[in-house]
């Protein structure tokens, strides 16, 4: 499958799904929380102040080990947004291992965000060569998001469990 049809079959699941209610389940606790699911198939979700951010691996021997994340909006119908940013700075720490890996998230492929506008994005990327589908990562950014800083954290992050493509 490809990475479009990937995209496209995980963006109707999600607007299938929407952002439903767990009972139990925490809010991050930033402005804007409510309690809902964070841990939707495909995607490990954190609360971007009015937004979610989500946490996506593309597992692949042939291109490489990638993160993705993508910012949507919070509701039933979650859809992409853009926002005005070139590059997101990231540090990853990888369970049992003593370095934390840096992150330069940048823009994915326009094919894969094509509602972007121009000078705006929804979707990142990254290549993390060094990344096995059985890690146990933690993956924090800070992201200004309407004029204010974000502190995002994904914790527990396995890649073979978010991952919306094999090879």
């Amino acid at each position: 499958m490809s990475r479009a049809l990937a995209a496209v079959a995980l963006a109707g699941f999600l607007a299938a799904v929407g952002c439903n209610t767990k009972s139990g389940t925490p809010s991050s606790g930033q402005s804007g929380g409510h309690d809902h699911d964070h841990d939707r198939a495909g995607m490990m979700l954190e609360e971007a102040g009015p937004y979610h951010a989500g946490l996506t691996a593309h597992l692949s021997e042939k291109e490489g080990n990638e993160l993705d994340m993508v910012f949507e909006m919070v509701g039933k119908d979650p859809k992409p947004v853009p926002l005005p940013l070139t590059e997101i700075v990231a540090k990853a720490k990888r369970e049992g291992d003593p370095k934390e890996y840096d992150l330069k998230f940048t823009p994915d492929d326009p094919k894969e965000r094509k509602d972007d506008p121009p000078g705006k994005c929804s979707r990142f990327t990254v290549k993390v060569p060094w990344m096995r589908p059985d890690d146990k990562l933690t993956v924090t950014a800070t992201v200004e998001i309407e004029k204010k800083p974000r502190d995002l954290v994904w914790k527990g992050f396995v890649p073979k469990k978010y991952a919306h493509e094999h090879d």
